[in-house]
């Protein structure tokens, strides 16, 4: 057993209740609700996985009339400055797929998100749907701006983007 040398009390039960009281605060403090999506919500939801679909779909048309070297790299002006194969092209989308799954994974689990104020059972919900709609509209931004990026590499690397 582990002593504290200045009073001599046991430091295992106060780290055991530190444990319970940091799993409790994380895990078990706010309600768990399911939230029903709204039908802006499965808007927001269908246009993002049409336009990862649409990111693919763009590279599977492109890629074979692209060259062998492509742009995967710009400067802020836009201009190429780093180039590599165009099976770097696939990079993206991947991401991007991977991304675009974890972010609606996490978006069924709101009570374990971080809040600005206390949850109760009172307000869970409301806090819960804008906390999710926010993750919602993070994951189309990043969409839209993965296609942006992928767009340019085709276009910039000769193809019919």
């Amino acid at each position: 057993m582990q002593f504290d040398k200045v009073s001599g009390k046991n430091f295992i039960p106060v780290a055991m209740q530190l444990f319970d009281s940091l799993y409790y605060f994380c895990y078990m403090a706010n309600p768990k609700i399911k939230i029903l999506l709204t039908p802006f919500d499965k808007a927001i939801e269908s246009l993002c996985w049409l336009l990862i679909i649409s990111i693919w779909i763009l590279v599977f048309v492109n890629y074979p009339k692209l060259p062998d070297i492509i742009p995967i790299h710009f400067d802020l002006s836009g201009n190429a400055d780093g180039f590599g194969a165009k099976e770097n092209l696939f990079a993206l989308p991947i991401v991007i797929t991977i991304l675009a799954i974890g972010l609606s994974f996490l978006n069924k689990f709101p009570h374990i998100f971080n809040y600005m104020a206390a949850i109760t059972p009172g307000n869970a919900i409301r806090q819960y749907t804008l906390a999710t709609r926010f993750i919602r509209f993070l994951k189309l931004g990043t969409v839209i701006i993965f296609g942006m990026i992928v767009f340019g590499m085709i276009r910039s690397a000769g193809g019919n983007a």
